[in-house]
């Protein structure tokens, strides 16, 4: 534990917390023979239980002789980080963004083909651009960085009536331009993505829609080999499912929806059940709840605290 490593006694460190030395994980942070000891966690450092920890153990290395308090970078404020809890640069403070310049070579450009195919719609497309986005590396100082990556995709796309429904496929490639490697844990990896979906009128006035999407991560031994501490650990392949169930009332004047995700295989999900009232075809009054769960470093799961309940009334004219 770090406070035995130190000889820092009756500090009780966190049990699931493992001492790291990160000159190997972070250069720049400690340059020549300067050491940076830090407490990584799977669950996270950024708690207040941790936090609190690493205050004492902080203001215990400070009384160490030899120790020169400008060079001991830790949490200055307890209270501000807790509420940085989900950011595992949170102990940075300095940061800066550098956004694609404005010019041809960085402009975003798309392209897509189109026409019917044996009474099927298909489509051929391309995007060359950047990851929307922005990733993050820390600079000497310490300072981060955060950048925009450029992405490549490649896709396509089939839809066409089947069994009194519409099926649709689609396909696509996300090329990671600057790190085809995997190795560069700032940067997203390469990827594969695949998707199946289906929707029906089952009977009038009440539709039903599915679909189910797989994103297969390239080089991902590299990546979890690459993994910074407190980052969240992906698995290779993230499966998600999908529904959509919309049910018209009232001549079609109350209308009551859910849309909701959920990936099998990491636990997390989302929901959104609205209804939606037309007064006349100008007012309408709308109410519904966004629900985010899962764990907390998952996709859908990190944004639980998010979870929110809205009303909008809307007048057109």
């Amino acid at each position: 534990m770090l406070g035995t490593d130190l000889g820092l006694r009756g500090l009780e460190p966190d049990p699931h917390a493992q001492a790291i030395d990160y000159p190997e994980v972070i250069p720049g942070l400690a340059p020549g023979p300067d050491r940076v000891v830090g407490v990584w966690s799977e669950a996270g450092v950024f708690t207040p239980e941790t936090l609190g920890r690493i205050a004492r153990l902080t203001d215990r290395i400070l009384r160490l002789p030899g120790v020169v308090a400008r060079d001991v970078i830790a949490p200055p404020d307890r209270q501000r980080m807790v509420r940085r809890t989900d950011d595992p640069m949170a102990a940075i403070e300095s940061r800066r963004t550098d956004d694609p310049s404005p010019s041809v070579e960085h402009a975003d450009a798309g392209l897509r083909l189109f026409r019917n195919l044996l009474r099927w719609g298909v489509s051929l497309y391309t995007y060359r651009g950047f990851f929307h986005a922005p990733a993050g590396e820390v600079e000497s100082g310490p300072r981060l960085r955060l950048f925009f990556p450029p992405l490549n995709v490649y896709g396509a796309s089939a839809q066409g009536a089947t069994l009194g429904g519409v099926l649709s496929f689609e396909t696509g490639y996300y090329d990671s331009r600057s790190e085809r490697s995997g190795r560069n844990p700032a940067v997203e990896n390469s990827s594969v993505r695949l998707l199946a979906g289906y929707q029906r009128e089952v009977r009038p006035d009440f539709t039903v829609a599915g679909q189910y999407s797989v994103q297969v991560m390239e080089d991902h031994e590299a990546y979890v080999a690459t993994r910074g501490p407190g980052m969240p650990k992906r698995p290779a392949v993230r499966h998600v499912l999908t529904a959509r169930l919309t049910r018209l009332f009232l001549h079609q004047t109350l209308k009551l929806g859910l849309f909701a995700l959920a990936s099998p295989n990491e636990g997390d999900w989302y929901a959104g059940p609205e209804a939606r009232y037309h007064v006349t075809d100008a007012l309408s009054f709308i109410l519904g709840l966004n629900v985010f769960r899962g764990p907390r470093r998952s996709e859908f799961g990190q944004f639980e605290g998010n979870s929110n309940v809205f009303a909008v009334v809307r007048y057109t004219f």
